[in-house]
């Protein structure tokens, strides 16, 4: 589905933004095990295992390369994740992988999601955002109205972290999405007026978007 070609032109964003990301995540969550659904060459996956987690990563089986050797399950992800993977993870990552899939999996994605951790952090592309593959962009209410039909709360918080954060690429920074089902642990997510996740635009993507 994705060549190497693609993985070339976003492998050094996506290491430089797990690098910033990555340690305000496990602050906050502090996650033993993880799970990343759509890892592609799995760098997220990697730098948590650099910050002392265990970690499994999900993508299909044209990835190569993966700096997780045999932490990569490989897996169609149009199809609902096997049921082993269920329960076994402190925290789940799926990371501007949504969009990729056709709404009729949106549902049943969000109920994988569910499953594998009480603590997700997502993204997903929203309208107009664009890029290679993208066949379901949607505004955060979309993802939220399904995480809350699990009776799970979304905070919009982190972004706020990492608006300004010139390492990020600018989708995490404008999409960054903490779901879960208990949200009385995370106080500094949840228990501020910056918790709400607004439909936002970065000025970055927007002037890339206009020229």
């Amino acid at each position: 589905m994705y060549n190497g070609s693609f993985y070339d032109t976003i492998r050094a964003g996506t290491r430089a933004s797990a690098a910033a990301v990555v340690p305000v995540v496990v602050d906050i969550v502090k996650p033993a095990t993880v799970i990343d659904v759509g890892c592609g060459e799995g760098w997220w996956a990697d730098t948590f295992a650099g910050h002392g987690c265990e970690v499994i990563g999900v993508d299909g089986a044209y990835v190569t390369g993966s700096p997780l050797g045999d932490r990569f399950i490989p897996h169609d992800l149009a199809l609902p994740l096997p049921a082993h993977l269920h329960g076994r993870f402190d925290l789940a990552v799926c990371l501007e992988v949504a969009e990729h899939l056709p709404p009729s999996r949106a549902d049943s994605l969000v109920d994988d999601l569910c499953n594998l951790a009480p603590t997700l952090l997502f993204s997903a592309a929203i309208p107009g955002q664009g890029g290679v593959g993208h066949v379901n962009e949607q505004w955060p209410n979309y993802w939220v109205t399904r995480f809350k039909a699990h009776g799970w709360s979304v905070s919009g918080a982190l972004r706020w972290s990492i608006w300004n954060d010139d390492r990020v690429e600018n989708w995490y920074r404008q999409n960054l999405l903490v779901a879960t089902r208990t949200p009385e642990q995370f106080p500094e997510l949840f228990d501020t007026p910056l918790s709400p996740p607004w439909p936002v635009v970065h000025p970055v993507l927007y002037d890339a978007r206009r020229h």
